[in-house]
């Protein structure tokens, strides 16, 4: 690693960041990374995590949404770290129930 360079991101774009797993990863990721831009794409809005918390409401999975998603992330800087959250948890009806504890 060159010398002054660190693993902390400065950018980390979350997707799927309203659901059960996506919601625990944002709080975890602004404690071990306070300074970070926190950029999330999620269904459902969200309540500021950070003071560098900036969010879309938008599906991915939605055909339409895809263009308002990328025309967001050109006006925002480059990652350093992108995660998916994005998924189902059940299917057919059948609900699991989303729980996740962080150490």
């Amino acid at each position: 690693m060159p010398q002054g360079e660190t693993n902390s991101p400065e950018c980390i774009l979350l997707a799927g960041a309203s659901g059960g797993l996506g919601a625990i990863l944002c709080e975890e990721l602004v404690r071990r990374f306070p300074s970070v831009l926190l950029l999330t794409v999620s269904r459902s809005e969200l309540a500021p995590i950070s003071a560098n918390h900036r969010q879309l409401r938008a599906s991915i999975a939605d055909e339409s949404s895809l263009e308002q998603v990328g025309n967001w992330l050109r006006v925002q800087p480059v990652p350093n770290w992108v995660i998916s959250g994005c998924g189902t948890l059940h299917w057919s009806g059948t609900a699991r129930k989303k729980s996740a504890a962080v150490r």
